[in-house]
């Protein structure tokens, strides 16, 4: 064997030693299994498939906030399947791995409703929800009483200013996605968002000491050419990208979550879970430069902290203090003799699938294999298309 034909002997094998892997994962099928009855619909017909509890769906790690059927009014975190012409959507939350070890419980999952167009703002507006993940940062934004903080923390966010023909200016507060959407974290056995532009197809949760270890791949349907995206820039970005396997370990800490990776110890970000009152002081804060943080419940850490500094004026909430605990009695020979006396009645205090079928996709056709499938062809009035 001559040296060039060694040279490219090597070289092959590098090539499909290391990068063909690469490639290939982007194609990686995952199997989710459907929890509770559910639909997908096909394209932007009115075509719906239902899949029952315990039937199968394959997909290439293909997951989107969006719309989950065309000229639709509603958003949510939803899976692609299917084939190039016959493709479905349905909703992430409804299904876990085929083989995961664990699913989240209710230390992290929260089930958030669909985001919804509003007619008056022209956009797409949160779903009313009581709690959501949103990053540690926000707090400080809505703290300092001043949205243009958020610029500061990130300055993409004023990219999003348009200036249409005639004079006409959108403000960068005005978008859609600058609201409280832009950092917000959801967590499904599926799926799981991190701000806008990051999505992750789950493969296993395992539980740990700490909190959980997710294996993941990064949506095959994210992109990389924008940098108004909540994690563009840092390094999570630049040694990740679509179709990329990751284990995602998630820490807590009281209120706070804490997300690295394994292996290369990135820092991916810290979130908060807030309340109610919180997300509709940082709505208002963002669309008026406006809040009241009178009724505001700020996170703290388990170890009673909050990472940030609460404005002048405002209290934080009074920590519960802890019963002292009471002196034990003296011993026996130091006790004075004392008369018999009624003794007071004591008070007590009151100080937790069967795999039924494989939904397979194969030729533009829709087949379920063991179990019952049906395609339902649905006319109805459509509602004008509105991108996320």
């Amino acid at each position: 064997m001559t040296t060039r034909n060694h040279v490219r002997r090597i070289a092959f094998l590098l090539f499909f030693g290391c990068l063909l892997p690469s490639a290939l994962l982007a194609q990686e099928e995952l199997i989710f299994v459907a929890e509770m009855d559910t639909v997908a619909y096909i394209g932007r017909d009115e075509n719906e498939l239902i899949i029952h509890a315990g039937e199968m769906i394959s997909t290439t790690a293909a997951v989107t906030h969006g719309e989950i059927r065309g000229n639709s009014i509603e958003h949510h975190l939803v899976i692609r399947f299917g084939e190039p012409n016959n493709r479905f959507w349905t909703f992430a939350k409804h299904f876990r791995p085929a083989n995961t070890e664990d699913v989240f419980g209710e230390d992290i999952f929260i089930d958030h409703p669909m985001d919804t167009w509003d007619d008056d703002l022209e956009i797409f507006t949160v779903g009313d929800a009581d709690r959501m993940w949103v990053p540690a940062s926000f707090l400080n934004v809505l703290m300092g009483l001043n949205r243009d903080a958020l610029l500061d923390i990130f300055p993409s966010i004023a990219h999003l200013e348009r200036r249409f023909p005639g004079g006409l200016v959108l403000q960068w507060h005005e978008d859609q996605h600058a609201d409280i959407r832009y950092g917000r974290a959801m967590f499904y056995n599926s799926a799981i968002m991190l701000g806008e532009g990051n999505r992750f197809a789950v493969r296993n949760i395992r539980r740990t000491d700490f909190g959980y270890a997710v294996d993941a791949v990064v949506s095959t349907l994210d992109w990389r050419e924008s940098d108004l995206w909540f994690l563009s820039g840092g390094a999570f970005w630049s040694a990740y990208g679509p179709g990329n396997a990751v284990t995602l370990l998630l820490r807590f800490d009281g209120d706070y979550l804490e997300i690295y990776t394994d292996g290369s110890g990135i820092h991916v970000g810290s979130f908060a879970r807030v309340g109610r009152e919180f997300i509709a002081q940082y709505q208002s804060l963002i669309r008026t430069n406006a809040a009241d943080l009178t009724n505001v419940q700020w996170p703290r850490r388990a170890d009673g902290s909050m990472s940030a500094k609460l404005p002048p004026g405002i209290a934080p909430e009074p920590e519960i203090a802890a019963a002292p605990e009471e002196p034990p009695p003296p011993a026996a020979e130091a006790m004075p003799e004392i008369q018999p006396a009624p003794v007071a009645e004591a008070q007590s205090r009151e100080n937790e699938v069967p795999l039924r079928a494989l939904l397979a996709i194969a030729g533009g056709a829709v087949a379920v294999v063991g179990g019952l499938a049906a395609l339902l062809a649905r006319k109805k009035d459509s509602a004008s298309h509105r991108s996320s």
